[in-house]
């Protein structure tokens, strides 16, 4: 009993699925990139100063000394 085995070529694809599988890496690629931009951009913040604590009124602190 002999059996034969017909090969196939190698890129038995069509091109369009190769172009297409390359623009939807890239789109797919530019959006985690924009994620990660805005991501880094809410974990930056700015330091604010505290509010200086208000002073009691002169008055206050004259009659209420030890």
């Amino acid at each position: 009993m002999e059996f034969t085995v017909n090969m196939q070529p190698e890129m038995m694809l069509n091109i369009i699925w190769l172009i297409l599988g390359g623009v939807i890496l890239i789109i797919s690629a530019g959006f985690f990139v924009t994620l990660f931009r805005f991501r880094l951009k809410k974990r930056v913040r700015k330091y604010k100063a505290p509010k200086p604590a208000k002073k009691p009124p002169i008055e206050y602190v004259r009659n209420h000394t030890i």
